[in-house]
């Protein structure tokens, strides 16, 4: 379960942005999660869904015949 907060984006006069951004991430054979790239409309909406994703803890890494594997991942965030 994520604990972090969200930081809403907002524009200048203080409009909360929505939108949506994908993120594609690796989680490498010793549990980390490695951003590999933020797809989206809106800089303010991309930068918060890599802060989000960067600060999930170390994980169990994958495995594969027994022995630790990075796993690729794709995941879209809406806001």
């Amino acid at each position: 379960t994520y604990q972090g907060e969200l930081q809403v984006a907002e524009e200048e006069n203080g409009e909360y942005i929505r939108g949506k951004a994908t993120i594609s991430l690796v989680v490498n054979e010793e549990g980390k999660v490695v951003v590999k790239e933020v797809t989206g409309k809106h800089p303010k909406i991309n930068k918060e869904a890599k802060r989000m994703i960067e600060a999930i803890p170390t994980m169990t890494p994958g495995q594969l015949a027994g022995k630790p594997r990075a796993i690729s991942y794709k995941i879209p965030l809406t806001f």
